[in-house]
């Protein structure tokens, strides 16, 4: 049986390396803002009730935020996929303002996806089309560009 001798000066030492481990790998978990607490923590019927007296602004800027979650949020994609057309030119504007991480891009690119397939035809929008391969083109996380780069295709093809 080994003992591992850790002196008491120690301990806050090797609790701040465990934290920082647990961060690198696994991501920190964040904080949830109280006015998004309201919605992600209801029942589906009165999260998508809470959900549509947002702005679809910030509708969409809470469901990002909902898909850094673990598990995501999967009601809030199909509430915002849901808003079809009503929802494009915000999710463009999002899409290639400036700041946006590679995974944020992902997200958008695959909400706009969604919207292909179940709500919106974008295939033969070349705004939109354009769009996305502009922001495919600022990503630098090969992980995040190539699911982008498969949700373009999907979105090259009639829903």
């Amino acid at each position: 049986m080994a003992t591992i001798l850790v002196h008491k000066n120690s301990t806050w030492k090797i609790a701040a390396l465990l934290f920082f481990i647990f961060c690198t790998q696994l991501g920190c978990p964040r904080p949830i803002p109280g006015e998004y607490k309201e919605i992600l923590l209801k029942p589906a019927e009165e999260k998508q009730r809470a959900f549509n007296r947002l702005s679809i602004e910030k509708q969409i800027e809470v469901c990002i935020f909902a898909q850094h979650l673990e598990p995501p949020d999967p009601y809030l994609r199909s509430f915002v996929a849901g808003k079809g057309k009503e929802a494009v030119p915000v999710l463009l504007s999002r899409l290639n303002s400036e700041g946006v991480s590679d995974r944020d891009r992902q997200i958008v690119i695959n909400l706009l996806r969604e919207i292909h397939v179940f709500h919106y035809a974008l295939n033969k929008k070349e705004d939109v089309l354009s769009s996305i391969r502009l922001a495919i083109g600022k990503m630098n996380d090969p992980f995040w560009k190539k699911l982008s780069e498969d949700d373009l295709e999907r979105l090259l093809t009639p829903p």
